[in-house]
């Protein structure tokens, strides 16, 4: 994550302590927030399997990269990392921060196999095959980023950054990371969402134009269309978060290549100060915006899922079980007569969890 380094030595003191001190907030926040997600996927079975695969990659990103940016903030980037621990901590950030996104990208892929094919893939849908793509994402990510270990290294002045000069080096570095980490998992998801939305529509268009309109079979898709709203709500926003924090510093990593000589050296700036400044703070809002992507996940979770929300009360405050199961009794009495009717189970009608793992029907169970 080089060629964004903020110029530090003649500007002001928020570079050496305001940027250090958000980017600890953000990795303690981080640190907090994931671990939680990750403890209570394993506590509740029946969450998706692939929501703590993203919190893990989230978390080993705040372990990893956060702590030694901000080390470097603090120190004007005058601290030496050596080059076991430069090579290791880029590795393992692009390593976090591609399955990550592919977790998110294999939720989709999940999601619109259990709609477009419901009877042909419910029994490879469960939680197995989401152990198996979470396994997947990171033995692929940690195959394709090892040329960054040969890549990256000290350079004269002991900056951890590409060894290997030249334009074409850092053009094809550039290039194949936007496409990798950024550019193709935006284009799968946004697909994938379409395709899911389509198909959920279309499910209940054919059903209708069949005759298909008994109380079961409406209630069926009502609460398949509910599950599956909830779900990509909940994925969308994610994304949709995703390409807002990271977007900027793949842009900027992409107008450093049109700055940058044959020698791969940056050309000269010749822009007015205030430009320069501009770009300055530019930069240091992308930075801080791509860091905080890894802690915003699991407060988006508690404040869109409400079934989140309840389980992580349930996992973490285990006194408050004893209530929460009276009210949950309370409301399934009072809606069961409407159930019966419906003859809906009650995970698809009164629980369809957005976390839950796929099982390959229309409905969340």
């Amino acid at each position: 994550m080089n060629s964004t380094n903020v110029t530090v030595e003649d500007g002001p003191s928020f570079y050496e302590v305001g940027m250090p001190a958000i980017l600890i907030t953000i990795c303690l926040v981080g640190i907090v927030g994931n671990a939680s997600v990750i403890y209570v996927v394993c506590r509740n079975r029946q969450m998706n399997v692939l929501f703590m695969n993203l919190a893990i990659a989230d978390l080993l990103f705040n372990v990893f990269c956060i702590p030694i940016r901000a080390a470097l903030f603090a120190t004007s980037y005058q601290l030496r990392l050596g080059r076991f621990l430069c090579k290791t901590s880029t590795y393992a950030t692009y390593v976090s921060m591609g399955v990550s996104i592919y977790s998110l990208v294999a939720i989709c892929v999940l999601r619109f196999a259990g709609i477009k094919y419901p009877l042909h893939l419910r029994q490879m849908l469960g939680r197995t095959t989401a152990y198996k793509a979470s396994i997947a994402a990171w033995v692929v990510m940690l195959v394709l980023n090892i040329p960054l270990l040969v890549l990256y290294g000290e350079d004269s002045e002991y900056n951890c950054s590409i060894i290997y000069k030249g334009q074409w080096v850092y053009e094809l570095y550039v290039s194949v990371t936007f496409g990798i980490d950024f550019a193709l998992p935006a284009v799968i998801v946004a697909i994938l969402s379409t395709l899911i939305v389509v198909q959920v529509w279309t499910i209940r268009d054919e059903s209708r134009s069949l005759g298909i309109s008994t109380v079961k079979s409406d209630g069926f898709y009502r609460a398949s269309k509910r599950a599956s709203k909830r779900l990509m709500i909940l994925v969308i926003l994610v994304f949709m978060i995703f390409i807002v924090c990271w977007g900027p510093l793949h842009a900027l990593f992409l107008w450093n290549v049109l700055r940058m000589d044959e020698h791969g050296n940056a050309r000269p700036d010749t822009r007015p100060n205030q430009l320069k400044q501009l770009t300055e703070y530019i930069q240091t809002a992308a930075i801080i915006l791509a860091f905080a992507n890894s802690s915003v996940n699991p407060i988006l979770y508690n404040f869109v899922s409400k079934e989140f929300r309840l389980a992580f009360i349930r996992a973490l405050w285990p006194c408050r079980r004893h209530a929460l199961a009276i009210g949950n009794s309370s409301t399934k009495r009072t809606s069961m007569s409407y159930r019966s009717k419906q003859r809906l189970s009650d995970d698809s009608e009164n629980e369809p969890l957005p976390l839950k793992h796929f099982q390959g029907n229309n409905s969340m169970d």
